[in-house]
């Protein structure tokens, strides 16, 4: 019974606690630029693990199960590193471009002057491991 019970409370800590401990994982992460990849909030953008293919021009087309997209991500913002604490081989940060520049108008960007590659989405960082490829 007492086996039981530390079972369900080590259940219980792993579910509350794992979102936060896999988010953590962007916290330190930077664009090429140095600007924050991941804000967490609407106007600058969240971080997911994607799937992703290289196009023959260099640009990749990532998946992203949060908004239900294939957004084609510029080669520039593209940097090929691994994800510390990661085992997914993509990272996509970014949100829609509504959602960026506020009602769908083009405001002045927060930090980071978006591309026009997917004209539905802000890529602030992409994150592909060289080794995977």
């Amino acid at each position: 019974m007492a086996l039981a019970a530390r079972l369900r409370a080590i259940a219980v800590v792993l579910l509350v606690s794992s979102p936060a401990a896999g988010h953590d994982i962007y916290s330190p992460l930077r664009s090429n630029s140095g600007v924050p990849c991941c804000g967490g909030d609407p106007k600058t953008g969240d971080c997911e693990p994607v799937t992703y293919r290289l196009l023959p021009n260099g640009d990749a087309l990532v998946t992203s199960r949060r908004y239900g997209a294939q957004i084609r991500v510029a080669k520039g913002r593209i940097t090929w590193s691994s994800v510390p604490g990661s085992r997914s081989e993509a990272h996509w940060c970014g949100v829609p471009r509504a959602a960026y520049f506020g009602n769908g108008g083009r405001q002045a960007p927060l930090q980071y002057p978006p591309d026009d590659t997917d004209p539905r989405f802000v890529t602030i960082c992409t994150f592909i491991d060289p080794g995977a490829t």
